[in-house]
C-alpha cells in the first residue's frame, strides 16, 4: 500500500516539529512538504499534490482561511483536516464551508489522531 501524501501548513515551529514527529511514526504516512503560510503553501501543493493537508488558522500572509478559499478555487481534491488553538464554534463552522474535512482544537490531541486516522484510512480503502 502506498503512502497518503500529507502537507503541514503550521507557523509555530514548535508545533511543526511535533506534528512531523508524530506523522514519522505513522508508516501509512509520508510528509511530503511543510509551509509556514498560505502563501508559502500554495507553489507546495501544487507541486506535491498531497492527499491530506493539515492547516493551521492563524498565520502571517495568507491564513488558513484564506488559503482554504485558494484551495476551492483552484478546485483542489486535497482534504483539509484544520489544526487550531481557537475553540470557539465559529471557526469551525467556517473551516468546514470553506471546504475542510474537519476542524481539530489543537489542545485534543486524541481528537486529532482520531481524525486523522480516519482521513487516512479513508485514502488507503481507495
Amino acid at each position: 500500500m502506498a503512502s497518503v501524501r500529507v502537507m503541514l501548513v503550521e507557523d509555530s515551529r514548535y508545533t511543526l516539529t511535533c506534528l512531523q514527529a508524530l506523522l514519522k511514526r505513522m508508516p501509512d504516512v509520508s510528509v511530503v512538504a511543510t509551509a509556514r503560510d498560505g502563501v508559502e503553501a500554495l507553489p507546495l501543493i501544487q507541486a506535491t499534490e498531497p492527499q491530506v493537508l493539515i492547516l493551521d488558522i492563524k498565520m502571517p500572509k495568507m491564513n488558513g482561511l484564506e488559503l482554504l478559499d485558494e484551495l476551492r478555487k483552484m478546485n483542489s481534491p486535497v482534504e483539509v483536516i484544520v489544526l487550531s488553538f481557537h475553540q470557539e464554534d465559529i471557526w469551525g463552522q467556517l473551516a468546514h464551508e470553506k471546504g475542510a474535512v474537519a476542524y481539530v482544537p489543537k489542545d485534543n490531541g486524541q481528537l486529532f489522531l482520531d481524525t486523522l486516522q480516519q482521513v487516512i484510512g479513508n485514502h488507503a480503502s481507495r
